[in-house]
């Protein structure tokens, strides 16, 4: 079928730019050195610290959830960069719980 408006890509009037074969392929998202050495200290260290010390449920008051639980930060990482690594400022949150938080703090930064 001969289609009317060319593939933007290619000129072709044979498919739409949506299935041409010369359509640049999205590259993955790089992450950073920072990211990659917080991700290794969040599983090695923080992980176990919480499992240890608290066992694995959501520490918000009443929730019993114990999967998905995420790695919160108390104080947020960002405006505390100095608590990033630390300790006492993490706790397991459920994922719902911590979407919310997460959510509330964005509305306010923004």
């Amino acid at each position: 079928m001969v289609r009317s408006n060319p593939c933007s890509i290619c000129s072709s009037k044979w498919h739409t730019q949506t299935f041409c074969s010369q359509k640049k392929k999205k590259r993955p998202a790089q992450r950073g050195k920072q990211t990659i050495k917080y991700e290794e200290w969040r599983d090695e260290v923080a992980k176990p610290y919480l499992d240890k010390e608290f066992g694995r449920i959501c520490c918000i008051s009443g929730c019993s959830v114990t999967e998905p639980l995420d790695v919160d930060h108390k104080q947020n990482r960002g405006s505390h960069y100095d608590l990033k690594f630390a300790l006492s400022n993490v706790q397991y949150m459920c994922r719902p719980h911590h979407r919310s938080k997460t959510d509330n703090i964005n509305k306010e930064e923004g």
